[in-house]
């Protein structure tokens, strides 16, 4: 009468070994890098810089299925699913032309999902900046009509002189008196801050001297792509 108890004791101990294995009964992480934000500049001749983003996509243990998903399919990955294990795979993720492409100029947030199939479901996410370039001939038009009154390319005028502002640490200009604010703020301009300052200035920079709002994304990403072609 021994033997199957002991036989079944057995059996018992394999079968809890099976289920609670952590490694058995419980796949990695999924895990993709490198994890800081990405951006896609489009120029106005379609051009993308860069034209791909390379992921590498892995687990912790075991192993994951996994799905690539972009918002609205902005982008396209290649593989788009696969499997995930210890070793990193890599995922090429290219912009899609006549998505994109039909998008009006401004700066868009967008997201990469990786969907983990199986236990938990979990997501893993990475955020893109994509910026489609204005017209720098309507933003010309737009600055004469209304932003030279306070502003000039060349000089000083009751605004700062706006030749080279592109890629300029804000509040640098040699003989002009900024606010302390813009000082302080110190950012370097180009799309995604002048963007938001032309939007509303005194939401980025509380205590700055403009009060001018540009409501329009598409003007203020055609004046940002004029300011861009007079500077170096």
């Amino acid at each position: 009468m021994r033997r199957p108890i002991a036989t079944f004791c057995v059996l018992a101990a394999v079968f809890a070994a099976c289920t609670l294995s952590p490694v058995a009964a419980q796949a990695g992480d999924l895990v993709v890098k490198p994890r800081n934000p990405k951006t896609i500049f489009r120029t106005q001749d379609g051009v993308y810089e860069p034209r791909k983003l390379k992921y590498r996509v892995s687990t912790t243990a075991g192993k994951r299925t996994w799905v690539l998903r972009s918002r609205k399919t902005m982008f396209t990955g290649t593989p788009p699913s696969g499997k995930a294990r210890k070793r990193a795979k890599r995922v090429v993720v290219t912009p899609n032309d006549a998505r994109i492409g039909a998008l009006a100029p401004g700066n868009y947030d967008l997201r990469l999902v990786w969907r983990a199939k199986g236990r938990g479901n979990k997501r893993v996410k990475r955020n893109v900046s994509l910026v489609v370039e204005g017209d720098a001939a309507a933003g010309l038009s737009y600055f004469t009509n209304s932003c030279s009154g306070c502003h000039d390319i060349g000089v000083n005028k009751n605004g700062p002189r706006l030749g080279g502002v592109y890629g300029r640490k804000a509040g640098t200009v040699p003989g002009f008196s900024y606010s302390d604010a813009l000082v302080a703020y110190g950012e370097v301009w180009e799309e995604r801050t002048l963007n938001a300052w032309l939007k509303n200035p005194q939401k980025l920079v509380p205590g700055a001297n403009m009060y001018v709002l540009v409501a329009d994304p598409v003007d203020r990403m055609n004046i940002i792509a004029y300011l861009k072609s007079v500077s170096p």
